[in-house]
């Protein structure tokens, strides 16, 4: 089988996987998932950059994951704040996890999580 995808930490903002080749599996390992979360989680993707958000996109597919996304902070909660976690609405998303990127315009990820944290729904997020 195929290598997993391993989220890895980049300093440039971006998320990258090593090469395959450095990836050492043999046939009766089992894939690490990135989260112990049920397949179509729905996961709130805060980035201003859209190929990063794309790049998260794709990775939370390959896994099941559904997404959300907000290119800054301000957007992220809205989101959080129209959420079925927040609001009645059973046609809202329930977001269970959020990537947030901290360096972004209008408001960074910082201020952002900051402000979505003083609801108390949200304290555990």
């Amino acid at each position: 089988g195929s290598a997993p995808l391993i989220p890895q930490r980049s300093f440039g903002g971006t998320l990258s996987s090593p090469p395959s080749s450095t990836i050492k599996m043999n046939s009766k390992q089992k894939p690490l998932a990135p989260f112990d979360l049920p397949p179509d989680t729905v996961v709130l993707v805060v980035d201003d950059n859209a190929m990063n958000r794309s790049i998260l996109k794709r990775m939370l597919t390959q896994f099941k994951l559904a997404h959300v996304e907000a290119a800054n902070g301000q957007e992220a909660v809205d989101i959080m704040l129209s959420s079925r976690n927040y609001t009645s609405n059973a046609a809202a998303p329930e977001v269970a996890l959020v990537l947030m990127d901290l360096s972004m315009p209008v408001m960074d990820g910082y201020q952002a999580t900051s402000t979505i944290r003083r609801y108390p729904v949200f304290a555990n997020l």
